[in-house]
């Protein structure tokens, strides 16, 4: 006979090995029963909130968008007045757009970055 084991035997042998090793398998139905309901209401109650908050979330926008101010409103409050204003004079005025004002050349610019004047050269 060979010095060596067959498939067959290698396997049996590792099965009688293993298992003197590990400890018998206990499961117990009714703990692994309500192990899974324990699981599924968990799951249940946190996609209930993640739905609510959800929800809530779309109202919230809704009414941001149909509200007094919104855009989906028919009323609006206009950013400018349409008419033209007048003056306390009685002179008619008008709003004009905004115009780039031009940039006078600062004082700072130079004296010293010490504080003083600067000398001459």
């Amino acid at each position: 006979m060979s010095p060596t084991l067959s498939d067959d035997l290698l396997v049996r042998d590792l099965h009688q090995r293993a298992d003197r090793l590990l400890p018998p398998m206990a499961l117990d139905p009714t703990d692994v029963l309500v192990a899974g309901r324990r699981r599924r209401n968990r799951q249940t109650a946190l996609r209930s909130v993640a739905g609510v908050l959800a929800a809530g979330a779309f109202v919230v926008g809704a009414l941001q968008l149909a509200g007094p101010n919104g855009r989906m409103s028919r009323r609006r409050t206009p950013i400018l007045p349409s008419r033209a204003a007048r003056s306390r004079s009685g002179s008619r005025m008008t709003h004009a757009r905004s115009t780039p004002t031009p940039v006078r050349p600062s004082t700072s610019a130079s004296r010293s970055p010490l504080g003083g004047t600067p000398s001459a050269p």
